[in-house]
């Protein structure tokens, strides 16, 4: 599964790659929530985990690279990374007004607005 992710580095806040912070198995935790597994995945590039909960039990780890949809309640202090724009967060398991650390990913679903969503935790190339 090495090549199931296409992110290389942590993107800035415009979406463009971050060249001084690699995307690597000691600084990221990665989920497919179609080809993971939380039981026998590790969260590595390689043998990812299946759900974000299981990733938010990983520690030392600053961001959470993901390919599929999400569509679970969580809370985390991790970045949340789609791998790509064609990645699904699923807000409508969240209240509204529910602030997110995320990037690089597309949202669908009544938790919040873009009105609603700080700002700071948008990034320009997301579709809504």
């Amino acid at each position: 599964m090495s090549k199931l992710f296409k992110t290389i580095y942590i993107p800035n806040a415009d979406g463009t790659p971050n060249l001084a912070i690699p995307a690597t198995n000691t600084n990221c935790v990665f989920v497919d929530t179609y080809k993971g597994d939380d039981t026998t995945g590790n969260g590595t590039r390689e043998f990812p985990f299946k759900t974000v909960t299981r990733a938010n039990l990983k520690s030392g780890i600053t961001y959470i690279i993901f390919r599929g949809i999400i569509n679970e309640s969580n809370t985390t202090s991790k970045s949340l990374i789609g791998d790509d724009v064609n990645q699904i967060f699923k807000t409508d398991v969240y209240p509204k007004n529910t602030a997110f650390p995320i990037s690089r990913l597309t949202l669908i679903g009544s938790g919040y607005s873009v009105a609603e969503q700080p700002i700071s935790n948008i990034i320009s190339n997301e579709r809504y």
